[in-house]
């Protein structure tokens, strides 16, 4: 293992994504990145689908520890994670956008929780979103240089469980 791969896998051991609001618009939460020593290094807002009982490409995934490994999401060309050992699901990524209408199913990042305005039937809606989406996917990603995978734990929190500290 080279010395950035090395540094890298020092660097991170997990990453958490504490879901705290389900609603019709989406399923928003915080993905924080761990180290070694198990404190939060980065935190990112992510959109998910909605509930849907892990319906392929219209549902969030269950709660669960998966392993995401780096891969190439060829439609865009881009180099992500790939959440892996999800029941009957495959290619569910980490990737930039805004609304559920970007996610097929996949984990948005953003910097920020916020709204957008959408066509909607000829008029024009807000829609709850993560903002930012694009810098909070290159700052994701320069975090996990050099890292070719990592756990990730995903759970739904109680009342009030997501304010922890900063």
């Amino acid at each position: 293992m080279g010395a950035g791969r090395l540094a890298a896998a020092l660097r991170l051991v997990r990453a958490k994504l504490l879901r705290f609001a389900d609603s019709p618009q989406g399923v928003f939460g915080f993905l924080d990145l761990e180290n070694h020593a198990g404190i939060r290094v980065a935190r990112f807002a992510t959109a998910e689908e909605e509930w849907r009982n892990n319906q392929r490409s219209v549902s969030c995934i269950p709660a669960g520890l998966y392993t995401c490994r780096r891969t190439r999401w060829l439609k865009h060309d881009l180099e992500t994670f790939e959440i892996t050992e999800v029941p009957g699901r495959t290619r569910i990524l980490f990737h930039p956008g805004n609304t559920v209408a970007d996610t097929e199913g996949c984990i948005l990042v953003g910097k920020d929780f916020g709204a957008v305005p959408v066509q909607d039937v000829g008029t024009e809606r807000l829609r709850w979103a993560v903002l930012r989406s694009r810098e909070a996917f290159r700052e994701f990603m320069d975090y996990l240089d050099g890292v070719e995978m990592f756990l990730l734990e995903i759970r739904w929190s109680a009342p009030g469980e997501w304010r922890y500290a900063e």
